[in-house]
């Protein structure tokens, strides 16, 4: 298409110096109608004059902003061009994002990752590096990061992460990074999802789908459709996965929606990849929009391998609303809760059956029928002893049981906790900005949370309940 780089000039215009020209014939873009106001202007008034001077302004009407992106001969292309400017749903980013993850290795590894070691692998958390340092010395070694949450992906709005780390090539070693899972059993290979990968220097962007009808989108860093990163691409850059990484995705699910994948350099997003999928496949690209941040290294035969795990992050693009199937579950009154230990009257955990579904705690609540004080917490993980714990109620993401006085809950990492009155109630607690949503190992052993209570001294009787939000 013919345009005219130069600006509007006439000084009279009220819009003056905004304004490119397009040529008129171009029939895709309307003429820009000019309205002419002519008023008089009485600071040019003469003596002897009848009327005052007139003068007038030529006003562009301001319709819409009209911006043309160059790089396509596309006449519905994006307005703002097909880069980091906008989302995965092709709206101008606005700085509004809503973090659903973050996660630093500032003193040790982030409590948000599970790892699993196979063979001499190990995960080695380096002071001053603020890194996790995932090594491999012989055929067969492996090691896995994963995040023990998965993260809501809310239809229309776009899911964005990046992750920083290393990833240079290395004979005989595989290196992985995205938003990815895996089979629960040894070697747990990738399942579903996407991720950059570096096999022995063959660099690709791939989606794996392997439930229902299969899917394996496997596209090497020379046939990147946007910028293959090897000094010939528009950015002229050539990657560089051995130097510290910025790795970004951002995706459209609906199950039918498109990906990218590039990186950040120097403060700048670039595309390398986008991942087409609407109007070209008869089925979703991946089995669940609702994936963990991964990292994995494999070596296949001699040698050794290293990667870094530093940083990552998951973004919803738009905000996040809490939506989705609330219920509750409640225990009644338990009897002769004594003031020694801590006893779980709930336990929830996530249903592996239903394991793309996202749960979470939003709200709680503490009911003493005695005269005795009661401290109540939200415990993530505990050792419970004293008696089986059998999940025979099942809501559809999470399983759950009622506790006993003879059970106990101890270690695990508390979430919330409070206090309540002698024969009172806390009434209802937000605790959802408190409490993760019920995640899973690498293994696939379910998180469990438990609401847990003791006395101050002597026994007492409590109740309680937890609202949850199940989304998937």
């Amino acid at each position: 298409m013919s345009y005219s780089t130069n600006v509007v000039s006439n000084y009279q215009t009220a819009e003056y110096g905004k304004f490119i020209q397009f040529s008129s014939g171009d029939t895709r873009y309307p003429a820009v109608s000019v309205t002419r106001i002519q008023y008089p202007d009485s600071t040019l008034f003469q003596p002897g004059c009848a009327l005052p001077p007139v003068s007038s302004v030529d006003i562009y009407p301001k319709y819409a902003v009209l911006v043309h992106d160059t790089s396509t001969s596309v006449s519905n292309a994006l307005p703002f061009g097909d880069n980091g400017a906008i989302d995965a749903f092709g709206r101008l980013r606005v700085s509004n994002p809503v973090t659903l993850m973050d996660s630093k290795q500032l003193y040790g590894s982030s409590s948000l990752f599970d790892q699993v070691l196979s063979g001499s692998g190990d995960g080695v958390f380096i002071s001053g590096d603020s890194a996790i340092y995932m090594r491999t010395f012989f055929a067969n070694d492996f090691v896995i990061r994963q995040t023990l949450q998965r993260f809501n992906y809310q239809p229309g709005k776009s899911i964005q992460a990046f992750m920083t780390g290393t990833f240079g090539t290395q004979e005989n070693i595989i290196k992985r990074v995205g938003m990815f899972s895996g089979s629960t059993t040894i070697p747990y290979n990738p399942i579903d999802g996407i991720y950059l990968e570096n096999n022995s220097g063959n660099i690709s962007l791939n989606i794996l789908k392997t439930q229902g009808t299969s899917n394996t989108e496997s596209i090497p860093q020379s046939a990147w459709n946007v910028d293959p990163m090897n000094g010939n691409g528009p950015s002229k850059i050539v990657l560089d996965l051995s130097k510290t990484t910025i790795f970004t995705l951002d995706y459209e699910w609906l199950g039918v929606g498109r990906v990218r994948a590039g990186f950040v350099i120097d403060g700048k997003t670039y595309y390398v990849h986008h991942f087409n999928h609407a109007n070209s496949f008869s089925v979703a690209y991946m089995t669940s929009p609702n994936q963990p941040v991964r990292y994995e290294i494999r070596q296949t035969e001699i040698g050794s391998g290293e990667m870094q795990h530093i940083c990552s992050t998951v973004i919803s693009e738009g905000g996040e609303q809490n939506v989705g199937n609330p219920f509750s579950i409640y225990a009644n009154s338990i009897s002769n809760i004594g003031s020694t230990y801590f006893c779980p009257i709930l336990i929830l955990r996530k249903n592996m059956n239903y394991k793309n579904i996202v749960s979470q705690i939003t709200e709680l609540n503490v009911v003493n029928t005695n005269n005795q004080y009661g401290h109540f917490i939200l415990i993530a993980d505990p050792n419970i002893s004293g008696g089986t714990v059998t999940f025979s109620n099942s809501a559809k993401g999470l399983e759950y049981a009622i506790g006993t006085n003879a059970l106990s809950a101890s270690g695990g990492t508390i979430l919330y906790g409070g206090y309540v009155n002698k024969d009172s109630a806390t009434g209802i607690i937000q605790v959802s900005e408190k409490c993760p949503t019920l995640g899973e190992k690498i293994d696939g052993t379910p998180q469990t949370i438990a609401l847990a209570i003791k006395t101050f001294s002597g026994n007492g009787s409590f109740g309680g309940l937890v609202n949850v939000l199940e989304r998937g």
